[in-house]
């Protein structure tokens, strides 16, 4: 059973529900991917995603130390 998550996401890898102001459909999820630079934040295949666009989400892969 995936454990949903409602605070900052944490992970190299998530699997998170997207806001719908953020994708323009209902119940979007996808797996995204941590960056650290140019600055902090979540990608995808087409683009950035904010952390302000992420509804909840669940941990696939921890970061590495």
């Amino acid at each position: 059973m995936i454990e949903w998550r409602t605070d900052k996401p944490q992970g190299n890898i998530i699997v998170a529900k997207l806001s719908e102001a953020f994708t323009h459909y209902k119940n979007t999820y996808d797996v995204l991917y941590f960056y650290e630079k140019p600055y902090e934040h979540y990608s995808y295949v087409w683009g950035e995603v904010p952390y302000s666009a992420i509804e909840k989400w669940a941990l696939i892969e921890e970061k590495e130390e």
